[in-house]
């Protein structure tokens, strides 16, 4: 006969066994909400029109999600306009509209969004042998055209709460359209600028023509005008292409006068005419100038790229001429790039972050089931193997979401005064351990520059680079290591959205094998990579990226092929003294009944955390709300510690500790997300509260926690 303890560990593994069923099951639902935030952003892509875009949203939010009515509005006090509606029960003109706000409805609405009862928190006017409403789900947005909006879903029945579990997924696609809205306006907008730029350089270009007409009887007035614009000048004649003037500017940017030769084989070392050459096009067919031809070129020896207007003109000797005005835009270029580079890492980042929050959720109750799962497992039993090999796949997981996060630009934790040169060092040291091919020299300014940095986040920042440095060195070379204190100028920081200043300069330099143009461009990119498959997820530098930028810093690289590579990683430089390292505190003893506060919305974390509390000899209350939250605090004196959410419908996180801080402002409160420690949850950090633990953890992280607050 089996003894009851075996009995009961059956039980448990059977339970456990259950509920990792179940998690399955979720993870899978949320696989699939990815692939249809996926497949709606791919056919935002496709629509030209801000209209559309919303039009579009609504109807496939209805259709995909079985949403009766949705619909989009601008506000004007209490009351919605409507902009768009999608009605999937009738044909007819029956929106609803007039519609308007509950009492207080608009501050508590903008302030994160709302799931209200109809009537009573929206009042609307369907027709009732049509339509009868329950309940909806108010998203606010704005656009560079609309202040004030708020999208609507909603549902004739509650449906067990199916519309607030729906909520995090329908501002996710809210905020989808909103950004594909104001792309398309901002696309429009710049199309619409970039007209008015054109007509400006055509009416600069007649001025200028109309000018040399004026000029034409002062030779030596002319060529001391075009020899004072601030751009490269040329004239060619239209028949020989000879060179017959250059200005000062040209001169001196190549170095030569070059009037007399053939602008083919001066400029191009050619032998012929060019085949693009645009004189063919300079003259209509009666034989008279045709107008400006402006088209742009890159200086193939020195990568400068240029703006160039091309027109025929009557030369002061009577003769048609072609003139080229070419402006070097390289600059403007350049600073375009970065900023297109950032907001698009930016976007992505966005997407990452919640991608990352919601694995972390999911690899929070697999892994904390796993773990005390193994530990009910007897050491001898054939389950033994199959549970550590879930935990070391949730290691891995959480591993390429700390990466998703640090991308996202949600990688700080604790951000303290660091020395950058003994960081440097310790990284270096550690990373030429597993490369002894590689000679490492350093080049560290004195004293030591100190930075505000997460000094773990920085150190995975430079290992990232010296390991990339490997890569590009398999048979051994040389890894550059500088440290310099510089001031970067508002020009150079506009692009990367940093304030000008005082800068810490990190460089790491190698003799590897570089990159092309290609390359270089989308090195930041996430999973993209030049490594073989098993050799990198490609998020390693995209990781980094998003780092520095939560650093308020800037990361730049140089590299050419076959002349190795160059990081520059610029760091705000501080005042502050380095502090002492602590002495670790002593191991966390056992619970001794305490009553712990559990609130959390997921009903796996709240599970599996219940159990590694109970594991480690506390009492635990649960609450799945703010408000319930709050009123248990409130009835019950015993509870000696708060473990709260920081994301939850209704009443977030940030909310319910302020409320129980007006309860009782002595209660520890512990914040623990998905999320890394930055944005909202920093802010609720700095109000108070007493620490902070991120999913998925293990049962020692949280009992040291817990330990350190009580």
């Amino acid at each position: 006969m089996r003894t009851e303890d075996a009995i009961l560990n059956e039980t448990q593994l059977r339970q456990a066994i259950r509920v990792l069923e179940e998690e399955n099951a979720l993870l899978a639902e949320r696989a699939e909400e990815s692939l249809l935030l996926g497949a709606i952003s791919e056919t935002f892509l496709h629509v030209d029109n801000e209209l559309e875009v919303f039009e579009l949203a609504l109807e496939r939010i209805s259709i995909l999600k079985t949403i009766p009515f949705t619909a989009c509005c601008r506000i004007d006090r209490n009351v919605l306009e409507p902009i768009s509606s999608y009605c999937a029960f009738s044909d007819r003109d029956d929106n609803g509209f007039p519609m308007t706000l509950g009492p207080d409805m608009t501050g508590d609405l903008f302030r994160g969004g709302a799931v209200v009862e109809i009537p009573g928190g929206l009042n609307c006017n369907f027709r009732g042998d049509i339509f009868d409403p329950k309940q909806a789900v108010l998203v606010p947005f704005k656009t560079q055209s609309i202040e004030h909006g708020v999208f609507l879903f909603v549902d004739d029945t509650n449906r067990g709460g199916r519309l607030p579990q729906m909520q995090p997924l329908l501002v996710q696609l809210v905020n989808m359209a909103v950004s594909r809205f104001d792309n398309i306006y901002l696309l429009r907008e710049l199309a619409r600028a970039n007209k008015e730029l054109e007509c400006r350089v055509e009416e600069r270009t007649a001025d200028l023509v109309e000018t040399n007409r004026k000029l034409s009887q002062s030779h030596e007035t002319f060529l001391r005008v075009l020899d004072s614009v601030d751009a490269t000048i040329y004239v060619v004649d239209l028949e020989t292409r000879e060179i017959l003037f250059m200005n000062r500017g040209m001169i001196d940017r190549d170095g030569k006068d070059l009037t007399g030769q053939t602008c083919y084989s001066a400029l191009r070392n050619r032998e012929t005419p060019c085949d693009s050459c645009t004189v063919p096009r300079l003259l209509d067919a009666d034989g008279n100038p045709a107008g400006t031809i402006t088209w742009q070129e890159e200086d193939p020896e020195t990568g400068k790229c240029y703006v160039c207007n091309d027109r025929a003109i009557r030369w002061v000797d009577g003769r048609l001429v072609r003139i080229q005005i070419a402006t070097d835009i390289t600059q403007l270029r350049e600073m375009e790039l970065q900023l297109l580079h950032s907001q698009k890492m930016e976007a992505i980042g966005t997407l990452a972050g919640g991608i990352a929050h919601d694995f972390n959720n999911l690899m929070m109750g697999i892994q904390g089931q796993a773990e005390l799962l193994e530990k009910a497992l007897a050491p001898d039993s054939p389950h033994l193997e199959k549970v550590q090999s879930i935990r070391n796949c949730t290691h891995s997981a959480s591993d390429l979401t700390r990466q998703l996060l640090g991308m996202a630009r949600g990688g700080k934790y604790e951000v303290v005064p660091v020395d950058i040169n003994a960081l440097l060092q310790a990284s270096s040291a550690m990373f030429g351990r597993t490369r002894h091919d590689i000679v490492v020299s350093a080049d560290l300014c004195e004293p030591p520059p100190v930075s505000l940095v997460d000094r773990t986040q920085i150190e995975q920042v430079l290992l990232n680079l010296f390991v990339n440095a490997g890569y590009a060195m398999p048979d051994g070379g040389k890894l550059i290591l500088k440290t310099s204190v510089e001031t970067l100028s508002e020009a150079v920081c506009a692009p990367h959205e940093v304030e000008p200043g005082w800068y810490v300069k990190i460089r790491v330099e190698d003799t590897g094998t570089g990159m092309d143009e290609e390359t270089r461009q989308r090195v930041f990119d996430p999973f993209f990579t030049t490594k073989e498959t098993g050799h990198g997820t490609g998020l390693g530098l995209a990781s980094a990226y998003g780092i520095i930028k939560n650093h308020a810093g800037i990361i730049t690289l140089q590299s050419k092929p076959g002349e190795g590579t160059v990081f520059d990683v610029y760091l705000p430089l501080s005042d502050q003294s380095v502090p002492q390292e602590k002495v670790p505190e002593d191991e966390p003893g056992d619970g001794g009944g305490s009553l712990i506060l559990l609130v959390d919305d997921e009903e796996i974390i709240l599970k599996v955390t219940r159990y590694m509390l109970e594991d480690l000899g506390f009492e635990v209350a649960v609450a799945q709300t703010g408000h319930d939250a709050v009123s248990l605090v409130q009835q019950q004196p015993g509870i000696r510690l708060v473990i709260l959410d920081m994301i939850m419908p209704g009443q977030d996180g940030g909310s319910t500790f302020e409320r129980i801080r007006e309860v009782r402002p002595e209660l520890p409160v512990i914040l623990s997300s998905g999320y890394s420690l930055n944005g909202k949850a920093a802010a609720i950090m700095e109000r108070g509260c007493n620490g902070f633990i991120q999913k998925p953890f293990e049962l020692s992280e949280l009992a040291e926690k817990i330990h350190s607050v009580l």
